[in-house]
């Protein structure tokens, strides 16, 4: 973790404000399916990685809070000066310290760290199908799969080799575990 962010970690309202900004994120990348890299209101840049199993994400890979850039003196002190107003007990030396004391980290290094994450990522994906879909889906874990694919595709045409698709089974086994957890 970044030392300005391990401070801010023991006061209420800063990391409420964090947890706002890291579930934003989390929620942009679940609807994107993509990688998405967003700068915080301290100007610490942090980044997620979907793990998708089909069209769905079942988890998020996370790197981040690292300075992309140098910001100005000016910069700096309002950050703190913000976090002080949100958070009274910290010490707004300390903190001013801490955040200058976190240097950048070069832009090309960090996008070759998400590349990996991203490769990582879609390992992971691949494991899961071998490993995971390989042994015979529990009937409700298939039609809960299905079904929110199929809320998410309620405006189109689908079929059920679409939707044997999505849920990584195939056309009859889905047949006969939405009809066992559903009795349709």
């Amino acid at each position: 973790a970044n030392p300005f962010c391990t401070r801010l970690a023991g006061t209420v309202n800063a990391c409420a404000s964090c947890r706002k900004f890291q579930a934003k994120l989390a929620a942009t990348v679940a609807a994107r399916a993509s990688a998405q890299t967003r700068q915080c209101h301290a100007g610490l840049s942090e980044t997620m990685i979907p793990v998708r199993y089909g069209n769905r994400v079942f988890t998020l890979l996370q790197i981040g809070q690292v300075r992309l850039r140098s910001s100005s003196d000016d910069e700096m002190k309002r950050v703190v000066q913000n976090t002080t107003v949100a958070s009274p007990s910290l010490n707004s030396d300390l903190l001013a310290a801490v955040l200058k004391a976190s240097r950048p980290l070069d832009p090309a290094h960090y996008a070759g760290l998400v590349c990996l994450l991203e490769i990582f990522s879609s390992q992971l994906a691949e494991w899961f199908v071998r490993h995971g879909a390989s042994e015979t889906p529990r009937p409700a874990t298939v039609v809960m799969c299905v079904k929110e694919w199929l809320e998410s595709h309620y405006n189109k045409a689908v079929t059920l080799d679409d939707a044997a698709k999505a849920a990584g089974v195939s056309r009859w086994h889905l047949s006969k575990a939405f009809h066992q957890g559903t009795g349709i």
